[in-house]
């Protein structure tokens, strides 16, 4: 289970790199999503 998150926020820095480049508002609808995600992701591994 580490491992999967430890893989999932590789990607979300990833993914936060990239749209980086598209603005800051986009990059503040990623910075507000990804705790709501991590608690999802968290709540499926259960």
């Amino acid at each position: 289970m580490m491992l999967s998150m430890v893989l999932i926020m590789m990607y979300n820095l990833a993914d936060s790199i990239w749209v980086a480049g598209l603005g800051p508002d986009a990059l503040a609808a990623i910075g507000f999503i990804t705790p709501l995600f991590m608690v999802l992701i968290g709540l499926g591994h259960v």
